[in-house]
């Protein structure tokens, strides 16, 4: 049968030649062909995948600041944080906290200072966002926040920066709202709740004595 086969498409005319192609096209479409397994798309547009992926790894939050001469005011941009932990030392902040819708977003990072600042001088609240007022060591400009390379996450607020000579005009930061604390692993929850001197200064890592009434009335009779 093979020759007659080549025979045939020999002397076959073009028409034919179309209708024997269409023939072995059409047979070879109806062979059996391996099965290609199906592959699983994963939507990423729902706030709980997003959240579950935050929860894995931490993400980097938006942090803006502006300076003066003596002084740096840092802002982490995160409404209504929650579990905000914070560590300030003299060349570095870290920072922990969540946010975003039921504050399922882990963020975190931790940042080199451009110069080191005075620890004990600065300041912290989270009744907005995240604040931070930072008091330098050496009254000078400081080019950029962090200590070295240009960090995308790190920018200009531009609503409170002032150039040294539009500092006279502008003033200094407005602190009234934060309040000064140790920021050695405290958070702002514990701030927060103590209404007393006894936790403040034990998160100041001072001596704390209580005294009953009857020690008092002992120690005065003493003294007499």
């Amino acid at each position: 049968s093979t020759p007659c086969l080549w025979v045939g498409l020999l002397t076959a005319d073009g028409a034919s030649l179309c209708r024997i192609w269409l023939f072995f096209r059409r047979a070879w479409w109806q062979q059996p062909r391996p099965c290609v397994p199906h592959v699983p798309i994963l939507a990423v547009g729902s706030g709980r995948l997003l959240g579950a992926m935050a929860a894995v790894q931490p993400l980097k939050p938006t942090v803006i600041w502006a300076q003066r001469q003596d002084s740096v005011f840092v802002t982490v941009d995160i409404k209504d944080a929650c579990d905000v932990k914070v560590q300030l030392e003299e060349s570095t902040l870290t920072f922990s906290g969540r946010g975003g819708e039921d504050g399922t977003i882990h963020y975190s990072f931790e940042l080199d200072f451009f110069k080191p600042i005075v620890r004990e001088k600065s300041k912290f609240s989270t009744k907005r966002c995240p604040e931070f007022f930072l008091s330098k060591q050496e009254s000078c400009a400081w080019s950029t926040l962090q200590k070295e390379g240009k960090l995308p996450w790190i920018k200009v607020d531009w609503g409170r920066w002032a150039d040294s000579d539009e500092e006279d005009e502008k003033g200094a930061f407005e602190t009234g709202e934060m309040e000064g604390m140790d920021f050695s692993g405290v958070t702002q929850e514990e701030a927060d709740g103590s209404d007393g001197r006894d936790s403040i200064l034990a998160d100041l890592d001072e001596d704390v004595v209580v005294s009953t009434d009857e020690e008092e009335e002992e120690t005065a009779g003493k003294a007499k």
